[in-house]
């Protein structure tokens, strides 16, 4: 656009528009980075102990970490998206490069249509990732898990060792055993809540079935246990199949989680119906912070550079702190619906309302009337 007051060529508000869209987008991937890379290390840990555990085989530490990624995502993704346009704002503002844009031409129209276009991409992108991706990297990790289920390494069993059963569930020793679960000279100890039972044999065969539970079968084997009035009870047997203790990790197809959307659509259970809510809450997030967003970038021509400075940091933290309240609220009544408390109708629907409703009145309030006036030179 011309500016005949000051005699240059300036550039367009579209321009300036897809200007801000790269700089809040990069910046939304460094933070996003960030945050995936702190989320990484902390959910590394928990794996870490599931293997010491025996829940799972160490060869499935990377797979772990890869299809984690896409649940990480939908987590961090909307507070990457809202703290990268706060933090561009004090960027520029502290270069003058956020006045100069009004001079150049950029209006507050312009920044809530930017601002609408930053946010109906993050929308699209988590919806993307909530519908298609998570399921499909829950659904590679239960059959990753089938595919190993009959190897040694699966099964968390050092030959020549007692390795304990995971959920405190006893002990199994096995002297020799090949990838394909069979062992020889197995001993067991199991605790459940009848009592504790001893079954030792000269041969076993681990296997695992379709829907995860595991099954030792044994050969040519004792048997000993306490009968009700105490007494130990012998038995000799030829053939012998014992259920073993399940890691929650194998039970994946069950899950929701792993569910296209259509499968949740057509079932009408309360896990399936809070995981529809639970994932569409990821993305209609989006649009509730960007309410907030906007009052936020808005900025104060009666305050100064270090008033802006510290104006920025509030907003950050009341920001961050918006974000982690919505986030487990959220979390909290998928919990709730799952196990009944809250009915699946309206479920948590409203929530998102309440929010958006909130951040419009408190931008009303933040912003009286008299200083919504845009002038030239006025920071939008």
């Amino acid at each position: 656009m011309n500016n005949p007051g000051l005699g240059i060529s300036l550039p367009g508000s579209p321009l300036l528009v897809r200007y801000l869209l790269r700089r809040w987008w990069r910046m939304s991937l460094a933070f996003a980075l960030v945050f995936v890379a702190v989320l990484m290390l902390l959910y590394a840990a928990e794996v870490m102990g599931d293997i010491a555990g025996g829940e799972i085989p160490v060869s499935m530490l990377g797979w772990q970490l890869l299809l984690h990624l896409p649940e990480v995502l939908t987590t961090v993704l909307p507070l990457a998206m809202v703290m990268a346009v706060l933090l561009t704002r004090q960027q520029m503002q502290r270069d003058r490069e956020w006045a100069m844009l009004t001079v150049a031409g950029l209006r507050p129209q312009q920044l809530r249509n930017g601002l609408g276009r930053f946010m109906l991409g993050g929308f699209l992108l988590l919806l993307l990732i909530g519908a298609w991706l998570d399921p499909a990297a829950k659904s590679m990790q239960a059959k990753l898990y089938q595919r190993a289920a009959n190897s040694a390494e699966f099964w968390g069993i050092l030959p020549g060792r007692f390795n304990t059963l995971p959920d405190q569930g006893g002990v199994i020793y096995a002297e020799e055993m090949n990838r394909y679960g069979d062992a020889v000279n197995v001993f067991l100890r199991l605790q459940d809540e009848v009592g504790t039972q001893i079954l030792s044999a000269a041969r076993g065969r681990f296997r695992m079935q379709a829907d995860g539970d595991r099954y030792v079968t044994l050969e040519q084997g004792r048997r000993s246990y306490e009968d009700q009035d105490g007494t130990l009870q012998l038995l000799d047997f030829a053939l012998a199949e014992v259920r073993l203790p399940v890691p929650q990790q194998i039970a994946m197809d069950a899950n929701p989680r792993s569910w296209g959307w259509l499968r949740l659509w057509r079932n009408l259970d309360a896990a399936a119906q809070a995981e529809m809510q639970r994932r569409m809450a990821h993305a209609l997030m989006l649009p509730v912070l960007l309410v907030w967003l906007y009052g936020m970038v808005r900025s104060d021509r009666r305050r100064g550079g270090q008033g802006e400075t510290r104006a920025g940091g509030r907003d950050l933290l009341m920001m961050a702190l918006i974000f982690v309240l919505y986030m487990n609220t959220i979390n909290l009544f998928t919990v709730w619906i799952d196990s009944g408390k809250l009915p699946v109708w309206p479920g948590f629907w409203w929530l998102h309302g309440l929010l958006l409703l909130a951040g419009w009145a408190w931008q009303q309030v933040r912003w009286p009337q008299r200083w919504r006036k845009p002038h030239l030179g006025q920071a939008v």
